[in-house]
């Protein structure tokens, strides 16, 4: 369903345009608001009419609201299943209440998604998908998927894209991933590379924002040492496929068909070239041998099409308590 879909299907609920967009964005990327963002997405200053537009959220029984702190306003959450019906995403989990820590961080993604009118957002599991199965001919298998076995271990299913961060394309027609750090950790950094790794790799270009409540410093060199995790050099496309066949010999116990400078060649290789990038192309030119080679040769990488950015909200969230990185 396209954002102006679901935007149509609010008004059918009596929301003005400009409103039923702000309810689309906040309910599809967040669940959760403040009046300060309905504010900076009308272009209004606190007053009647917004008031009015949300305390009938409340009425209507499309929202609840609460104050985390009697000096700082309220926070609304849309929870109405009609709401989310019409948006064509009723089980949504930002219908669900959490704890404030998970509501932070939902309203720091919130304030990045609307600081960026430019950039048309994709917040569903399915909507993301169907971007990159159509508009980029990706195939599914590249997509960051994790696997659920049923608690009768008789099913097993596929989720994409998990960690439900906004993706954004933009005016250059980049590919735009958000990340939240909210303490500036490398590790968690690069979990989320690594896992879009093979989806990087199937795209034009793209670029990976990293936001949280200051400019983290570090995190550029963890997206550097990432994308630059190619094959040494002096390896080019024989010499990587001379190291497939060995490894496939040795993975298969068919160290017969290895000679004694075979095995310590292949020893000195696996040292240099244990790469997830590397052990990726490995588990595709093992289910075909045609593939090509030379992208991951001589620095050749097609994760080089990538750039980060990292900014810092504007914001402060010291309502909500002593999440890390936030006052």
């Amino acid at each position: 369903m396209t954002f102006e879909a679901r935007v149509a299907g609010l008004t059918a609920l009596g929301l003005s345009p400009r409103h039923a967009q702000f309810v689309a964005t906040v309910a599809l990327h967040s669940g959760y608001c403040l009046r300060r963002q309905y504010e900076r997405f009308a272009g209004l200053h606190s007053g009647k009419s917004v008031r009015d537009f949300l305390d009938g959220l409340v009425t209507r029984k499309w929202a609840t609201r609460t104050a985390p702190r009697p000096d700082r306003g309220y926070v609304y959450h849309l929870y109405s299943r009609p709401l989310y019906r019409a948006l064509g995403a009723e089980h949504s989990r930002n219908r669900r209440p959490t704890d404030p820590a998970q509501i932070t961080r939902k309203l720091m993604l919130l304030d990045y998604v609307l600081s960026r009118p430019d950039v048309r957002w994709y917040a569903t599991e399915e909507d993301k998908v169907q971007l990159f199965t159509d508009t980029f001919a990706v195939p599914t298998i590249a997509l960051p998927r994790r696997l659920y076995t049923s608690a009768e271990g008789a099913a097993t299913t596929g989720r994409y894209f998990i960690d439900r961060l906004p993706i954004g394309i933009s005016r250059d027609v980049a590919v735009e991933f958000v990340f939240l750090s909210i303490d500036g950790a490398p590790a968690s950094f690069a979990s989320f590379l690594r896992a879009l790794r093979r989806l990087f790799e199937a795209l034009p270009t793209w670029r990976v924002i990293v936001i949280g409540p200051c400019r983290w410093a570090g995190l550029d060199r963890t997206f550097q040492r990432f994308v630059g995790e190619t094959a040494p050099a002096d390896i080019d496309v024989a010499g990587l496929r001379w190291y497939f066949e060995r490894r496939s010999l040795v993975e298969r116990g068919a160290l017969a068909q290895l000679t004694v400078d075979d095995i310590r060649r292949y020893r000195e290789w696996q040292a240099r070239l244990s790469t997830p990038a590397l052990d990726a192309l490995y588990r595709r030119w093992s289910a075909d041998a045609d593939v090509d080679l030379s992208s991951a040769c001589r620095g050749s990488s097609p994760l080089g099409r990538g750039e980060i950015q990292i900014e810092a909200l504007p914001f402060r969230y010291e309502q909500f308590g002593s999440l890390p990185g936030v006052a």
